[in-house]
């Protein structure tokens, strides 16, 4: 069942994917041994404030999200992996035949283009926390 839906909580995720399974908090308590009630209640209920937390901490420390999720990669963002990253960033959003007269979907390009425009328009700083905002959905949507 793939539900692709943006803008929900890491918390909203998990308690949607458990309502699907018919599964309350206190199932998953006496179920798994190493979940407690606690534990359970922050997953539900205060995931998203934590995340987002994490989130920003990490991009002010310089921290690659993606390691810091998966263990894969550099443990820091530097300036050479974020432009790396950036380089890889930018084929998947443009494309390689961005430029190209046989592209059929012109909309796509339209919009990749504006896209492009108004992330160049940020900070650096708002460049590479949307960047990894992004990311970390991506990493989601892979689990």
């Amino acid at each position: 069942m793939e539900v692709i839906k943006q803008n929900i909580s890491l918390s909203n995720r998990i308690e949607e994917a458990f309502n699907a399974k018919k599964l309350k908090q206190s199932d998953l308590v006496k179920k798994y041994d190493y979940l407690s009630s606690a534990l359970i209640n922050k997953f539900f209920n205060t995931q998203k404030t934590v995340t987002n937390h994490l989130i920003r901490l990490c991009i002010d420390e310089n921290i690659n999200l993606d390691w810091l999720c998966t263990g894969r990669g550099e443990m820091f963002i530097t300036n050479k992996l974020y432009n790396k990253q950036e380089e890889k960033t930018s084929d998947l959003l443009v494309g390689s035949n961005l430029n190209s007269v046989h592209e059929p979907n012109l909309e796509y390009n339209s919009i990749s283009n504006q896209l492009i425009v108004d992330i160049k328009k940020l900070s650096l700083k708002r460049q590479k926390y949307y960047y990894h905002r992004v990311k970390a959905d991506l990493i989601d949507e892979e689990s």
